[in-house]
């Protein structure tokens, strides 16, 4: 479990401006350790998600995040098409100083995004043929869009 000195270490590295406040861990932890971080930034409190990457399942990290961001901006630029809100709607990847989509704190790989408030979190774990055929079946509010993520190329 990362300490909350850890933690704010961790977000100095990303491009956010503000003071971590809290951090509690977030979610089961399965794969990847999560957690719920509250910053404030000039009187305004906002919350992001940190995940540690685990990096003997997701492995090249690299690879992975490259894939990660390739969708998730995929989505972002359908979703701001149909006049949508990219910020509820998708998920949205905080990256580091450097540009990196992650970075490396003490010999773990970390990933910083927006926390999507008033959602509820899931811990199914998916195989990407079942999303892939889930988006063919119901697409989410019956956006076509979904249907044109390539998955075959990201599956590692």
């Amino acid at each position: 479990m990362l300490s909350l000195n850890d933690v704010k270490k961790i977000f100095n590295l990303f491009q956010v401006n503000g003071i971590v406040t809290k951090s509690i861990v977030y979610g089961e932890g399965h794969i990847n350790n999560t957690y719920l971080v509250t910053i404030n930034h000039k009187g305004k409190q906002s919350d992001y998600i940190l995940q540690l990457i685990n990096d003997k399942i997701f492995h090249p990290v690299s690879k992975l995040m490259e894939n990660y961001v390739s969708v998730t901006q995929f989505c972002r630029k359908e979703i701001i098409k149909r006049k949508g809100d990219p910020h509820r709607e998708t998920i949205n990847v905080i990256f580091t100083k450097n540009h990196k989509s992650y970075a490396k704190y003490q010999g773990r790989y970390c990933r910083l995004l927006e926390f999507i408030k008033d959602t509820k979190k899931c811990a199914i774990l998916a195989a990407a043929k079942v999303i892939f055929l889930v988006t063919k079946v119901s697409p989410l509010r019956s956006d076509s869009w979904l249907n044109k993520i390539p998955l075959q190329q990201y599956i590692l």
